[in-house]
């Protein structure tokens, strides 16, 4: 509930951001870094509801998202949802589909987005860089819970690495951020 009322917060604190900034050019620089956070929190992979693609899967695709799943999840069970027509910009104009899967494993299940990139199901750019964010995630939470003195890296190290990750995350924008660029291929 608390992570919940934190996130309603923040986007009201971005869309008055946005707001305030139409006349201020140096507001507007900032705005431009919460128009880029904001689309990186919506771009975490989930399963999406709406329209699905005319054509659903062949064997052919199927065999391709069993492999690409297995790069990351080796031997894990896959379920594969309805394919949906279209990506968003993140993940390159030469993406043309997604398919949201489940990965099974003893203990375990996880979910993953594929991209239909260049005519090959494969793990797409933005669930590349959820899956790196999510790791590094749960090593800081692992560190933080230690009771010993940590080996390695240090608290420092592990945000560093993830504030470089924030500055690499394959952004694009929309016609309608704030109007900050127009590469999306909405």
């Amino acid at each position: 509930m608390n992570t919940i009322l934190k996130i309603m917060v923040f986007i009201l604190l971005v869309v008055g951001l946005e707001v305030y900034a139409e006349d201020k050019p140096a507001v507007k620089e900032r705005g431009a870094a919460s128009v880029k956070f904001r689309r990186l929190l919506l771009s975490k992979p989930r399963r999406f509801s709406g329209v699905n693609r005319e054509d659903n899967l062949n064997d052919i695709e199927v065999r391709e998202i069993v492999a690409a799943t297995h790069t990351i999840y080796p031997g894990a069970i896959v379920t594969i949802d309805a394919v949906k027509n279209g990506c968003p910009c993140e993940d390159g104009e030469s993406c043309d589909a997604q398919v949201w899967v489940v990965l099974y494993e003893p203990g375990n299940t996880q979910g993953l987005m594929l991209s239909k990139i260049s005519d090959r199901w494969t793990v797409g750019p933005v669930q590349k860089w959820w899956l790196e964010y999510d790791r590094l995630r749960t090593e800081k939470e692992l560190l933080w819970r230690s009771t010993s003195t940590p080996v390695g890296r240090d608290d420092k190290a592990i945000e560093d690495e993830m504030k470089a990750l924030r500055d690499r995350f394959p952004i694009c924008f929309s016609e309608g951020d704030a109007g900050l660029s127009s590469e999306s291929k909405s």
